[in-house]
């Protein structure tokens, strides 16, 4: 096994800050190969987690200012879309023409990212709780389904039975 001196490992921490992101691994393994080490004990030195992205800021930081405005416009009332809410701000001289180049679902990801008009979760109107639960209705409280045989005359006349378990008068009679 094979112990790194501090001044190493800050030599290795170096060159991988230092390399270019699509030629870390190749700086990896030169390194191992130099210190007769393996990849993985240069990522532990370096303190680097194998070929992950490195974080930086935004590309564009105008998006978010552009993303701002169009949400304020597109929450208003009307309810425009955020793809109309540009075109206006864009002709109406509030946004540069750039703004026409964003892509519109980079304005819509940046939005829920900074919470812009975000939409009210979608009410649960049927609660199931068993299988099959929401086919399953008990219709016994109808006033037209008749569960049991209506009272008096069974074998009269069909309307005068619906009629008194209703409590109405049948159509056209």
């Amino acid at each position: 096994m094979t112990v790194l001196s501090d001044a190493a490992r800050r030599d290795l921490a170096q060159a991988m800050a230092e390399a270019p992101r699509r030629e870390r691994v190749a700086t990896a393994d030169r390194l191992a190969k130099f210190y007769g080490i393996s990849r993985s004990t240069v990522y532990a030195a370096a303190k680097v987690q194998g070929t992950a992205k490195r974080t930086r800021g935004a590309s564009r930081p105008d998006y978010r200012q552009w993303t701002r405005t169009i949400a304020a416009l597109a929450s208003r009332p009307p309810g425009l879309s955020f793809e109309a809410a540009r075109r206006i701000l864009v002709a109406g001289g509030a946004l540069p023409k750039e703004a026409m180049d964003m892509p519109i679902g980079t304005a819509h990801r940046l939005a829920r990212k900074m919470e812009l008009g975000a939409r009210q979760p979608r009410h649960q109107r049927l609660h199931a709780d068993y299988p099959m639960q929401a086919v399953l209705v008990d219709w016994s409280a109808s006033k037209y389904l008749l569960a049991e045989r209506p009272q008096g005359d069974v074998d009269g006349d069909i309307d005068e039975a619906i009629r008194q378990t209703a409590g109405r008068a049948p159509a056209g009679g």
